[in-house]
């Protein structure tokens, strides 16, 4: 079912771009209809049902894609700081913890929007590095923050001793 939703999701977030671009091009002139008369023409022939089947199969390819587990080397206890200050910095604010595990969610509505309310990030630890859940672009520059922060942890250890 979360598949199916997220796909309708994209799909309404392609549908609403494509109706924002012919408004921004009705807008300045491009367009010698209104746009609810240009939109009709345009799905009617052959290359707007292709334009629709595009969207249908991006949509139903986003929910594949569109997410990801990455594997980042650390202990959750140990290194607890360094992960809600990774969340915080692509803003992000935790939002459940317990259980070896860590819920963050987005820290704004603009946050939000800009994911599609699919802003839920887990982290979780496994036996030797912990695992982050969650949307592929937000995941993956998280991942990439909190290893460098865990990498340079380790040189301030060795100072402290």
């Amino acid at each position: 079912m979360r598949y199916f939703v997220r796909a309708l999701k994209y799909f309404a977030l392609l549908c609403v771009l494509y109706v924002a671009i012919v408004w921004l091009m009705y807008w300045s002139g491009s367009l010698p209809e209104r746009p609810w008369t240009m939109m009709g023409v345009v799905l009617s022939t052959r290359r707007g049902m292709i334009m629709i089947a595009a969207f249908v199969a991006l949509a139903a390819a986003y929910p594949l894609f569109g997410f990801m587990r990455k594997r980042v080397a650390g202990d959750m206890r140990r290194d607890r700081d360094r992960i809600v200050n990774a969340f915080l910095a692509q803003g992000f604010t935790l939002a459940e913890e317990g259980d070896g595990r860590m819920v963050f969610r987005g820290a704004g509505l603009f946050k939000r929007l800009s994911t599609l309310f699919e802003d839920r990030i887990e982290v979780v630890q496994h036996p030797g590095h912990m695992e982050i859940i969650g949307i592929r672009r937000s995941v993956a520059r998280i991942a990439y923050r909190l290893e460098a922060y865990i990498f340079n942890s380790k040189f301030e250890e060795k100072d402290d001793k």
